[in-house]
This record gives structure tokens, C-alpha cells and sequence, in this order.
């Protein structure tokens, strides 16, 4: 007898011994999980995969009709029908669930309140970790628009999924129908802040009327964000980003006349400050963010925006001082390379390349990053630096040209 048939012969003797319904469920949930483990082993014919697909519907069935208030078999049936690739009895069984949530027999659990938005969002996650991307991205839209629209999980999973496969289109196509929504929620603005700043969509994207005249204070924050993320995008300088700095500075100018005394809106205050350097007046910029500080002594990201005012002066040395703090209370990438860069400008060559290599430690084929690596190796120009350079500039060129569309 093999391994696999001892193990199921054990599970039914088991069953068979169960006598409580707590008991018997779980009994059966777990031979339900050999005959799904043992239909994907590929050790057999497509015909006895199937057979075991089908005993492992019938186990899960069973347990959720014994206990019809329980979670778990109604995740593994979702789990099977996709695995299955029977999306159409993947819906049937979230609706199922979702309909004995709300009847009166469901509304005697009160553990159960709750439990359907949990397994749709279960249910994105198993089609993404079934490679079924697109499957996934669009149960995730149909959950922030109806059922789930302050679900941030959600909104995080769907974002890294465009990202994942990223297609400009769809990009498109998810930023315009969560723009058409309103404002509304956390979730959605954070999908729509990462399609715009991240991903480079939104530059076309209309926002919908009630959304462009909003006069909420959620609507402001939204729009002033929207437009400083499209602006910042720009070319410097150019009319478009002028244009779009300009409307997002108007939006955050109602968000600055709620905190006057900038005691407690630091994201607005902020966003102001860096709108000012983006606008070229950096002497306003820094004297905001120094007021902020006083008033926000621990904020991550004060130091950090300061020290970018500080390069745009060629002041390399302030910039410096204040990239470190900023590094000492958060150690995001983004610090690092402004550390290793400052230091390039300084001339403290053998640091910089430090830093510049254990970024790249980090963040292998970091373009900005292996540039300035081979200037670095350029002013060095110690033995093998000149070698070092150019191989920093081929991965450069490299990566650029596996960038570009249809370069597979």
C-alpha cells in the first residue's frame, strides 16, 4: 500500500470514529485537503486528477452543509474551483456565503458578520497566487467599488498587481473608473495616487465633474495630491507641471487655512513646502519645513525634504546632515541615495562608491544609481576603476533598453 493510500485510509477510518459535528467537520475538511493535495501531485492520469477533484468537492460540500455558519470550507471549495479553473463555481460560492450571511438562520452566528467580505478578498489573493492576474485585478476593482470600498488591503493588492503586469491601458482603464467614483475613501485614493505618481498614468485621465468641484476637505486633500503627483512628473519648468502645481496649490491652500498655526496637518503643510521648491522658491520652502520641524520634531520625512532644498543650493554639506537624520529614523532607499550622491559631490569618492554598491546591494540594476557609480569610478580612477565605470554604464544601458516596449 502506498504512502498516499495508507494516508487517506487513516483519514477515513478517522471519520468514520468523529461523532460531534465540530469534530466530523473538521475530519472531513482535511480529507477533502489529501484528495486536492493528491489530485495535484501529477503523478497520474488527467482522469484520476479529476476523480479527486470531484472527492474533494464532495468533502467540502458536505462540511459546509453540516456547519453552513463556518469559514473554512467555504474557502477550500474556493480554493478547488480555482485551482480548477472554475471561476463561474468560484462567484457561486462567495454568493452562497454572502446570501447565508444576511438570511435570519445566518444572522444567529454573530461571528459570521463580516465573513463574506473576508473570503472575496481571500478569494483575489488565491487567483493571484494561482497566476491569474487579470482575474484578480478585476475582482479587486468590483470589491472597491461596491462591496469593500475602504478595504485599503485591497487597494495595496491591486496596485501591486498592475504593477506586476504592468499594462498602461489598464492602468488607464482602473484610474478612470475609480476617478469616476469620487474621492471617497482611503483605499481608492490610494489607488489612484499610486496609478498617477508611480506608474505614470492620469496625464488624460478627466476627472469627473463632482469629483473636480468638490469642496470637502477629503476632495481638496485628494486633488491637491492628484495634481502635485502629475506636476512633480513634468519636466521642470515646463507649462504643464506650472499648470499642474498651480492647481494643486490651490486645492492645499483650503487644507492650510483649516490649520493655520500648522499644528496638526503636516501632510498639507508639507506638500506645500515642496510645492514651493518645485516652484523655484526654496527660500519659502526651507522656512516652512523648519517651522514644521519645530512643531513635528520626529516626522520621518522632514529632514528628508529639507535636505532636497539644500541640494537644489549646491549647499551639498547641509543636505548631508540633514539626509542622515533622515536615514537614522527611517532607512528608505530613497535616503540612501541621496546620501551616496551628496557624498559624490563632496568628492568622498570611496564612500560614495560604498554607498553606491550597497544600493545596488539592495536594489540590483538601479539606473541612477549605476550612473553616478561609474562617475564615481571616473574621478577615482584607481586601477580598474575605468573598467569598473564602463560595465556600471553598460548595465545602465542595459536596463533602459529592457525597458522599452516590446523589448521582451
Amino acid at each position: 500500500m502506498t504512502g498516499l493510500a495508507l494516508c487517506n485510509d487513516l483519514l477515513t477510518t478517522e471519520l468514520g470514529r468523529r461523532e460531534t459535528d465540530r469534530t466530523r467537520y473538521s475530519a472531513l475538511l482535511r480529507q477533502g485537503d489529501f484528495y486536492l493535495l493528491h489530485a495535484q501531485a501529477g503523478e497520474m492520469s488527467r482522469q484520476s486528477a479529476d476523480q479527486d477533484y470531484a472527492r474533494a468537492k464532495q468533502c467540502y460540500e458536505q462540511a459546509r452543509l453540516e456547519r453552513r455558519q463556518d469559514y473554512p470550507a467555504y474557502e477550500a471549495l474556493t480554493r478547488l474551483h480555482v485551482l480548477n479553473r472554475d471561476l463561474a463555481e468560484a462567484n457561486s460560492v462567495l454568493n452562497d456565503y454572502r446570501l447565508y450571511e444576511h438570511s435570519g438562520a445566518g444572522s444567529k452566528h454573530g461571528d459570521i458578520k463580516g465573513r463574506a467580505d473576508q473570503l472575496e478578498y481571500r478569494t483575489a489573493e488565491i487567483l493571484e497566487e494561482s497566476g491569474l492576474f487579470e482575474e484578480a485585478s478585476e475582482l479587486l476593482v468590483r470589491m472597491l467599488a461596491t462591496s469593500q470600498p475602504a478595504n485599503t488591503k485591497a487597494a495595496a493588492l491591486l496596485v501591486s498587481l498592475v504593477s506586476l503586469e504592468f499594462d498602461r491601458a489598464q492602468a488607464a482603464s482602473i484610474l478612470k473608473q475609480f476617478l469616476a467614483m469620487r474621492a471617497g475613501t482611503t483605499a481608492r485614493a490610494m489607488v489612484i495616487s499610486t496609478l498617477v505618481s508611480e506608474l505614470g498614468v492620469g496625464r488624460d485621465v478627466q476627472l469627473s465633474p463632482d469629483v473636480a468641484n468638490g469642496s470637502a476637505p477629503q476632495t481638496h486633500e485628494f486633488l491637491a495630491k492628484y495634481y502635485f503627483d502629475l506636476g512633480r512628473n513634468e519636466a521642470p519648468g515646463s507649462p504643464a507641471q506650472l499648470e499642474y502645481l498651480n492647481t494643486s496649490l490651490d486645492h492645499n491652500r483650503v487644507l492650510e487655512e483649516l490649520d493655520p498655526a500648522r499644528s496638526y496637518d503636516v501632510v498639507a503643510w508639507t506638500r506645500r513646502a515642496r510645492l514651493e521648491m518645485f516652484l523655484g522658491n526654496l527660500d519659502k520652502a526651507k522656512e516652512l519645513l523648519r517651522s514644521l520641524t519645530e512643531n513635528f520634531p520626529r516626522d520621518n520625512y522632514l529632514p528628508f525634504h529639507l535636505g532636497e532644498c539644500l541640494v537644489r543650493e549646491r549647499d551639498y554639506q547641509g543636505a548631508l546632515s540633514q539626509f542622515r537624520m533622515a536615514y537614522r529614523r527611517a532607512p528608505r532607499i530613497e535616503t540612501a541615495h541621496q546620501l551616496a550622491f551628496c557624498h559624490l559631490r563632496l568628492g568622498n569618492l570611496d564612500t560614495a562608491i560604498t554607498e553606491f554598491n550597497e544600493l545596488l546591494g539592495k536594489r540590483a540594476g538601479d539606473s541612477p544609481a549605476l550612473h553616478a557609480l561609474g562617475v564615481a569610478y571616473v574621478a577615482r580612477s584607481a586601477e580598474g576603476d575605468i573598467s569598473r565605470a564602463i560595465e556600471c554604464w553598460l548595465e545602465c544601458l542595459r536596463g533602459r533598453i529592457r525597458e522599452l516596449p516590446g523589448s521582451g
